[in-house]
């Protein structure tokens, strides 16, 4: 059976001196869920997923299920971790009874997309740590492919691309166009040698995420080129782009002039920030020392 925590979060506790930004327990107060160092956090797991969601109605559901059957059935030892981002519609309860792999956080408010994944990564015990969206246009199949390639390339970062050979696009045709605009963005204000930041499926080493992640401020939809920038600047530069198929939102598109406008900002807030070499890290004497 699945637990649920309710996190009151107001901000993540961001340590830049090597550790995972946490969650103070003390301000987790919910009856059922398991203490971090109970058997069920503190066990180690080979791969973490957290799945975001906010409003997507019954389709978590069905992602949770079928992200837990298709790692299940390739022996692979997980966790996963889905988050509320202060949904509106009761979608928590369709994770009622999910698997007992599977744990349930709940943000208070609606922070944003980069928010819920940083809540559930902190929150994670995975060697690695792969994030998907709980809207149903990715198949979680993806998820246990995208796994078995970094273990095997030894990458920093697989993700998935629309642009990579094999991929297939059956979204909307906004959902088409929009990325090109924000792709040209990137690289011409961020150098960015990454072609699609922000489909919705990536697996990450955990000791890259644990190294970049206190030094992330995005809590919206520029969380995704933010985490690219942020382990570039720090050394770590091999991004394996993979195949992806999409398929249209079940619960729709989330597209919206106004997440555009802010998207864009953001990406003026990292620019400024990597100018800054806020992300820089450098390494002396297995001492994690952060540059500005």
């Amino acid at each position: 059976m699945s637990t649920t925590q309710v996190v009151p979060f107001g901000h993540i506790d961001h340590d830049p001196f090597n550790s995972w930004p946490s969650v103070p327990q003390a301000q987790l107060p919910v009856a059922g869920y398991p203490p971090r160092g109970s058997a069920i956090a503190s066990a180690r797991a080979d791969l973490s997923v957290v799945v975001p969601f906010l409003n997507p109605g019954p389709v978590v559901r069905q992602t949770v299920d079928e992200l837990c059957a298709v790692l299940s059935a390739h022996h692979v030892n997980f966790e996963v971790i889905a988050v509320d981002d202060g949904s509106a519609d009761g979608s928590a309860r369709h994770l009622e009874g999910v698997d007992r792999r599977v744990r349930v956080l709940r943000l208070e408010e609606n922070r944003g997309k980069g928010a819920a994944i940083a809540a559930g990564v902190s929150a994670s015990a995975g060697d690695y740590i792969g994030f998907i969206d709980a809207d149903g246009d990715i198949d979680p199949v993806f998820i246990r492919d995208y796994y078995h390639r970094i273990t095997l390339t030894g990458s920093h970062i697989v993700f998935a691309s629309k642009d990579a050979d094999g991929s297939q696009n059956s979204s909307s045709p906004i959902r088409k166009v929009m990325p090109y605009a924000f792709k040209s963005t990137v690289r011409l204000a961020l150098r960015l040698p990454v072609d699609d930041t922000q489909c919705g499926a990536k697996v990450v080493r955990g000791s890259v995420f644990k190294q970049v992640l206190p030094r992330m401020r995005e809590d919206g939809f520029a969380f995704d080129v933010e985490l690219f920038v942020a382990a570039s600047e720090a050394g770590y530069t091999d991004f394996h782009a993979a195949p992806v198929e999409i398929n249209e939102r079940v619960s729709g598109s989330t597209v919206t002039a106004r997440r555009m406008v802010d998207t864009a900002v953001s990406i003026a807030r990292i620019f400024a920030r990597k100018a800054r070499k806020h992300y820089r890290v450098k390494r002396v004497s297995r001492q994690l020392v952060v540059a500005g």
